[in-house]
């Protein structure tokens, strides 16, 4: 994978210099199965998302005067849920994929993206894992929310 950079938005630059353990800068957004994640299946369909929102397949560098994001080839992975949501994210990777029983969270830093395109992200996901888990022929995406 060739290296690229990428500048931050107005609205991201403020984000990487606070950023600090007591103050992470993170969201998060999940979605609520009816049934309990199978963590090698997510990982399959985060694998295959992942190739297709090559914005989110980068890591926070800092330059002389400013940061910026630089393509990263660190692989996500999936991983439960053991430690409290939003906290601390790494820096070769900005968003953290974990489940938990019937839940699959997606923890984002703000410097990556705004609330519309983590939410596309998290839909794209759900939707390939759906795809996978239950064999369905036809690409269906889920557009509204479940009401329970």
């Amino acid at each position: 994978m060739s290296k690229y950079w990428y500048r931050l938005d107005n609205a991201a630059m403020i984000f990487p210099p606070i950023s600090d353990k007591f103050s992470p800068n993170t969201f998060c957004m999940s979605a609520t199965l009816k049934e309990k994640v199978d963590k090698e299946i997510l990982q399959q369909s985060l694998n295959q998302v992942i190739k297709s929102e090559d914005t989110f397949r980068v890591r926070l560098k800092k330059g002389l005067f400013w940061y910026y994001l630089e393509t990263s080839s660190v692989t996500p992975i999936v991983t439960k849920e053991n430690q409290a949501i939003c906290e601390q994210m790494p820096r070769d990777l900005l968003f953290r994929v974990t489940y938990y029983k019937k839940r699959i969270n997606l923890e984002v830093h703000h410097a990556l993206s705004d609330g519309t395109v983590t939410l596309s992200f998290l839909k794209s996901l759900v939707s390939n894992y759906l795809i996978k888990k239950h064999k369905i022929k036809s690409k269906i995406l889920i557009d509204d929310t479940s009401i329970y």
